[in-house]
């Protein structure tokens, strides 16, 4: 597998996206989903840019400018590139893999060390879909099908399983596995009378 599914602390890393399309304005919804510091650098941007800094403008900073090649300004923890210019877009690339900055190509995923899989949230939990970057618009509607066969699972049970297992840790249990297994059948009052019951120090039987 050569894109390895990651995730990563995005809290205060910063990520520089160079280009201003569709393929870009893609990118930063996706990442304005995170806690990405992001600034995007173009001479011209879609009107909708505006709105999004607006909307996030402690985290979202739009840079007018225009990128050569003699463009150095690489101060990002990660770069994606989305402009139309194949010679610039090798170059910055070039530049970024000797800088060792993981760096994004919209137009040469393949080429890329990494690229922002499809998002599924609800709640605490947070699925990703991707095809390896070969059909970005197959994840997309795959993703959108997935998303919506997960809405219909009960999330006030899975709220309380991983209040459970908070619990759990916090008293150092040692057979944390075996418990949540014991507690993914049980229906959600009973869940939460064995959470109630571990602030009374009571175990398992006592409680079933």
């Amino acid at each position: 597998m050569k894109f390895f599914p990651i995730s990563i602390n995005s809290q205060g890393k910063k990520i520089k996206i160079i280009g201003a399309g569709k393929a870009a304005l893609i990118k930063t919804k996706t990442l304005l989903r995170g806690d990405f510091l992001i600034d995007i650098v173009s001479k011209n941007f879609l009107d909708e840019f505006y709105k999004l800094r607006d909307e996030n403008q402690d985290r979202l900073r739009l840079i007018k400018e225009e990128v050569n090649e003699n463009y150095d300004n690489f101060f990002c923890d990660f770069l994606i590139i989305a402009t139309k210019d194949k010679n610039l877009n090798a170059y910055l690339r070039k530049k970024a893999k000797f800088l060792k900055i993981p760096t994004l190509d919209t137009a040469d995923v393949l080429d890329s060390d990494f690229f922002l899989n499809k998002i599924c949230k609800k709640n605490d939990l947070v699925f990703s879909l991707s095809t390896g970057g070969k059909a970005p618009s197959l994840a997309k509607y795959l993703a959108e099908d997935f998303c919506k066969y997960i809405e219909k699972k009960d999330y006030e049970k899975i709220d309380l399983l991983i209040k459970l297992r908070s619990e759990l840790k916090k008293r150092g249990d040692k057979n944390i596995k075996e418990l949540m297994k014991k507690a993914i059948v049980l229906d959600k009052s009973q869940i939460q009378r064995y959470i109630e019951g571990l602030h009374e120090d009571k175990n398992w039987n006592e409680i079933k």
